[in-house]
């Protein structure tokens, strides 16, 4: 097997469909087998150094895996904590060794996050097991180091530059017509797995279990995450210059975005192309453009898409409908603020998400902070208001920055440069560094950390070596 991400891209996909056909026999047994044998081939890629094909499996197991969850569960029973749902975080955390045995060149200020990052993670995960206990701060683990450490793989590991970034771009484009072909298709028909899940999870802000009456999630969990994954997707596909690809993609992950009535996704997306308008980078016309005739096109047919879509919109500008959920999120900000100002050592991780629930609940309340409408407090309550503030702030002016470096770039680092700001600005909604945008995240910011020479066919010079020192990790 040759060591091109599609190669793991495919590995990967074998692996998935053939779990998911094996699962129309012994369904509970899948359990077991799709971990070990996602683990195995992890591992063999790893060892064999085939960075590319790995870095194709990890990805692609973060996409696809909740998927598979579902239809294992579908053809069993539903399992609330599935084993296969932890399978793209432990074949993100065994590259572990291979980061802290890598030294390279990288701009200061991402190495500087990055660095961060670990240590507030580190110490959040040493106070989650004090207050939380160890069980629940482990089950955070997944969600929220797995990425960094995806993120630190990508930053460290690989020695060619375009062949990184070649991979950045592929995902996201192979990724954004994906998830939002299946995202329509899903709208249309509801296939009986993600039905079921939707019954089983109780997961009530996704609507009725009824074709064409939810809000569209396609492999992944939420509607919301999947509006941010597609949304950062969108923007590397500026940069997409194989034009077919990119039309086609774009226009399934238009509708996929739409599809998922989240306010927050169109708005980051809206933060996203400023940015690229900003940047003077005219390709973003091209996706402008085809916004417009893909929702022509949809109106003229009379989709129902369209119609969902412009029923979100009325009930964002009307005053005095049901849609609460704009007063809802500003009331637990107003609550949950003075806490998380106060607290400046933090909860540690097991106190939020799904994860405080673990162990009954956590020191804080559970159920108040299980569900959390702002990344930004989130964060605070995670960190420490100092460490998380410390993290977010950072973030923040290292968009800022590589949008400004960017300026001397080419096309593809404006798009990952205005990505990374669309899914900062998300932090305002939700904790996009956690999860599959967190993988995005982090991923995006490793691909612009790498200082050596940029893409084929570009005339940036590379940056001035005052700002490339060699950043040791874990040694």
């Amino acid at each position: 097997m040759s060591d091109r991400p599609l190669g793991g891209t495919m590995l990967a996909a074998a692996l998935c469909a053939g779990t998911v056909a094996l699962s129309f026999g012994p369904a509970t047994l899948m359990l077991l087998v799709f971990p070990v044998a996602a683990v195995l081939a992890a591992g063999w890629l790893l060892v064999t150094r085939r960075w590319y094909a790995y870095l194709g499996f990890a990805a692609t197991m973060w996409l696809v895996a909740p998927g598979v969850r579902r239809v294992v569960d579908w053809q069993s029973t539903f399992h609330d904590f599935s084993p296969i749902n932890a399978v793209p975080a432990v074949v993100s955390l065994m590259a572990f060794p291979w980061v802290l045995r890598s030294r390279r060149r990288l701009h200061r200020d991402v190495a500087v996050l990055f660095a961060l990052a670990v240590a507030v993670m580190a110490y959040a995960l040493a106070v989650g097991v004090v207050r939380n206990g160890a069980v629940a701060a482990a089950a955070d683990v997944p969600l929220i180091v797995a990425p960094l450490m995806l993120g630190l793989f990508v930053l460290m590991v690989p020695d060619d530059d375009r062949r990184v970034r070649a991979f950045v771009g592929g995902f996201a484009a192979w990724g954004a017509l994906f998830l939002g072909s299946y995202a329509v298709v899903q709208f249309q028909f509801l296939p009986p797995w993600d039905e079921a899940w939707m019954i089983a999870s109780g997961t009530s802000n996704l609507g009725e279990p009824v074709a064409g009456e939810f809000r569209t999630f396609s492999t992944l969990g939420t509607a919301s995450y999947l509006a941010q994954v597609l949304c950062a997707m969108l923007l590397v596909l500026v940069a997409e210059r194989r034009v077919p690809l990119q039309l086609v993609a774009g226009a399934a992950a238009l509708a996929g975005l739409g599809l998922t009535l989240s306010r927050q996704g169109w708005l980051a997306l809206v933060v996203g192309l400023l940015v690229l308008v900003a940047l003077r980078r005219l390709r973003v016309v091209r996706l402008l453009s085809l916004a417009v005739l893909l929702f022509v096109v949809l109106l003229s047919t009379g989709s129902p898409i369209v119609e969902r879509i412009t029923d979100r919109f009325d009930e964002t500008r009307t005053e005095g409908t049901q849609d609460n959920s704009l007063v809802d999120r500003y009331w637990f900000q107003y609550a949950v603020a003075p806490d998380a100002l106060r607290d400046l050592d933090g909860s540690g991780l097991g106190a939020t998400g799904r994860a405080a629930l673990v162990n009954g609940g956590s020191h804080v309340t559970a159920a108040r902070y299980v569900s959390f409408d702002s990344g930004v407090f989130e964060s605070m309550v995670r960190y420490g208001s100092v460490g998380g503030l410390a993290l977010l702030g950072t973030l923040v002016v290292v968009a800022y920055r590589l949008a400004r470096r960017s300026r001397q770039g080419t096309v593809f680092d404006a798009a990952c440069a205005a990505a990374v700001c669309a899914l900062t600005f998300g932090m305002l909604f939700q904790d996009t560094q956690r999860g599959a945008f967190g993988v995005l995240l982090w991923t995006l910011l490793a691909v612009q950390g790498r200082a050596s020479e940029p893409s084929v066919g570009s005339d940036v010079q590379e940056p001035a070596p005052a700002e490339l020192p060699e950043q040791p990790v874990g040694r």
